[in-house]
């Protein structure tokens, strides 16, 4: 995958899409995996049939945005130290 490719995926996730190759593809790993675990999430939500697990599922969700406003942050951090 090219770099302008991750750019873009890690763009379109609202993840901060600037650094180096290996910096790049670390992210959108992470952000994969956490897409992969959201998604899992979401099955096991509508199989339940008395609705346990929703909460599970909003943590989540609340966690992978904390995780990207973290690297948005450290990403303005280092922009401000250029």
């Amino acid at each position: 995958m090219s770099v302008g490719d991750l750019r873009a995926q890690l763009k379109s996730r609202g993840a901060p899409h600037k650094g180096l190759k290996s910096q790049l593809v670390a992210r959108l790993s992470k952000l994969l995996k956490l897409e992969e675990q959201t998604e899992a999430l979401k099955n096991e939500d509508s199989d339940n049939e008395n609705g346990e697990g929703e909460d599970e599922t909003e943590i989540l969700l609340r966690s992978v945005k904390a995780g990207v406003q973290e690297d948005k942050d450290k990403e303005k951090k280092a922009d401000k130290l250029k």
